[in-house]
């Protein structure tokens, strides 16, 4: 059936000379590939070339039931981005967290409050003139009540210490290595108090910032066995090195 769909672009590989095929995550269906026509024109290829990673579109799509490679007829981009696809710290982050929600998200599985979230998030990242060495951190996190795993925000004087496979805050130390510090835990804490708009807030240097950031893949793995080896992760810890 033909279906008018907003999309944001997970990834997109070359499949032959002049078609492409896109990882997109739409409002109405979900998580869903297309393969688009490049075209032969100046034209047409100027505008395949709009398919960025984390490009909001409008699309006009056909699509059959549980088909795994749908046929995108037309699109355009729903709004225009300032700096994602022009910044390398912005692209970095984009990439990164684009890789994270397509290894992660199931095809075909509508969520419209996950789409309104990731296209949000995209929206921050492009305007904000704040620090962005946290927002990756806060996004796994708050992109984690979409995939049901979302930890429990329980501590307290007694519980300072963050299981990661119980997924709450514990009393003492567990008898196995998934679990961070007090000081660790104590900052962990502090993200679920701020949002991606206010994340800069919170106060990290290079080295605690990396081990969270590793931290909550470890979770993510732990818990859903995804998102495994990510290739973008090299080159967004190089970013944030300093």
């Amino acid at each position: 059936m033909r279906i008018d769909l907003k999309g944001i672009v997970l990834k997109k590989i070359a499949y032959s000379d002049n078609r492409i095929i896109a990882d997109i995550l739409t409002d109405k269906i979900g998580k869903q590939s297309f393969i688009i026509n490049a075209g032969k024109t100046k034209q047409t290829r100027n505008k395949i070339n709009s398919i960025q990673v984390f490009s909001p579109l409008e699309l006009q799509a056909f699509v059959k039931d549980n088909e795994t490679l749908a046929k995108l007829n037309d699109y355009s981009l729903l709004f225009p981005l300032r700096s994602i696809h022009y910044e390398f710290k912005r692209n970095s982050v984009a990439v990164f967290l684009a890789e994270i929600i397509n290894k992660t998200l199931k095809e075909n599985v509508s969520d419209q409050k996950l789409f309104e979230f990731v296209l949000t998030a995209i929206q921050i990242l492009d305007i904000s003139a704040h620090n962005l060495s946290n927002f990756h951190i806060s996004f796994l996190l708050n992109y984690s009540k979409f995939l049901g795993i979302f930890p429990e925000n329980n501590s307290s004087e007694t519980r300072k210490i963050f299981d990661l496979s119980l997924s709450k805050f514990t009393i003492g130390i567990p008898q196995h290595q998934n679990w961070l510090d007090e000081k660790l835990s104590s900052l962990f804490c502090e993200f679920f108090k701020t949002d991606l708009s206010n994340s800069h807030l919170i106060k990290l240097d290079h080295t605690k910032r990396q081990t969270l950031l590793y931290a909550m893949l470890d979770y993510y793995n732990l818990h859903l066995s995804k998102p495994g080896k990510l290739n973008s992760l090299d080159v967004l810890r190089q970013v944030f090195e300093a």
